[in-house]
């Protein structure tokens, strides 16, 4: 009997021995995966990705230019550059920075992307006024309202160096000095982040299967005073003549309104205004502009609005101008008789899409 036990106790001794090699090596991996969840939790808090947001700032009010519909469509719907919001309730960039301000993130994060959606062209700025109620961006509108302090920058903790500010705007690249305004303007003087403008027309359109599309078409353009819009040979030859090296067929693009899904190229039209007002110390001190040679007259001797031409590059007499007497009101309310002329001239831009839209950005 005793000696069964033994042989019993041998047996079970060598099972526990075999059984313990057996497992060692699970038993090491259970070890490496807790040292692993050791080290796991000592992580910081897992990344959480950015949110992205458009702001469309206008209304379309020209219903073969449904800009800002199509922009919403595709922001909205893309599926890469759609955003979790898209704000059409700011007509202001006072007010973009406030809501950009007061609406921060809900995952505690700054900003991924903000997009600005606008009207512009290389003439007359940004189609958006800097404060509620005023005109058009300018760079000297914007460098006003910085100094004034009424457009502080947005906190650090809305925008940091890994937020993308992108405007997009026609033409809008090629105005660096507001570029630089608006990096002044919303951007922490300490932060180092991108804003970036095309220097191309933006156009938002729709792809063959319906969904949405945004595209840069590069443009060239001639100039006619509003109301006088010469022949299409008389302009085919004025862009002949001002772009020798350029192939297109100019002919076409003027007998086509609205882009194709091809490559073709295409024209578009809008009118470039100037307002000039001269104020006199009394009514009768204002020379008559009862006649066209009169106000001929009075425009030659405007010599500080030259400025204005030589600014836009355009010539004064591709404008149609309009003057009439009016009393002036300056900011405090005051009021002095005045001539005030407006001029219009009208730019047909040819376009046509850009082959590689992604070098075409402008990066401040």
């Amino acid at each position: 009997m005793k000696r069964s036990f033994q042989i019993f106790s041998l047996l079970l001794g060598s099972l526990l021995l075999f059984l313990t090699w057996s497992f060692q090596p699970a038993i090491a991996q259970l070890g490496s995966e807790n040292q692993m969840k050791n080290e796991l939790s000592a992580l910081p808090i897992p990344y959480t990705a950015r949110q992205d947001i458009t702001f469309l700032l206008g209304k379309d009010k020209d219903y073969n230019n449904p800009y800002f519909k199509q922009a919403s469509r595709y922001y909205r719907q893309h599926p890469e550059d759609q955003t979790e919001f898209v704000i059409d309730t700011c007509q202001s960039l006072l007010a973009v920075r406030n809501y950009l301000n007061e609406h921060t993130p809900n995952n505690g994060r700054p900003w991924g992307k903000i997009n600005l959606v606008f009207h512009s062209n290389e003439w007359t700025g940004m189609g958006v006024p800097t404060l509620p109620g005023g005109k058009r961006t300018t760079e000297a509108s914007l460098a006003n309202a910085i100094g004034q302090g009424v457009f502080p920058p947005l906190d650090k903790d809305v925008v940091d160096a890994c937020t993308e500010m992108v405007f997009h705007g026609c033409a809008f690249g090629r105005n660096e000095g507001l570029l630089t305004a608006l990096r002044a303007a919303f951007i922490p003087r300490e932060v180092e982040t991108t804003i970036s403008a095309s220097p191309y027309f933006v156009i938002f359109d729709e792809q063959r299967n319906g969904y949405p599309k945004r595209y840069l078409a590069d443009y060239w353009y001639t100039f006619y005073r509003t109301g006088n819009r010469p022949v299409d040979s008389q302009l085919v030859s004025q862009l002949k003549r001002k772009y020798p090296d350029v192939v297109v067929d100019w002919a076409a693009a003027l007998q086509q309104q609205q882009a194709t899904y091809g490559e073709d190229a295409f024209h578009y039209t809008f009118k470039v205004p100037i307002v000039w007002t001269v104020t006199y110390p009394n009514a009768a001190d204002r020379p008559s502009i009862k006649t066209w040679k009169e106000q001929r007259r009075w425009l030659d001797q405007q010599n500080e609005m030259q400025a204005i031409f030589e600014k836009y590059q355009i010539p004064e007499h591709q404008f149609s101008w309009y003057l009439r007497y009016v009393d002036h009101e300056f900011e405090d309310g005051s009021k002095e008789p005045a001539i005030k002329a407006v001029g219009f001239c009208t730019v047909l831009c040819v376009l046509q899409e850009v082959k590689n839209p992604v070098a075409s950005l402008v990066v401040k």
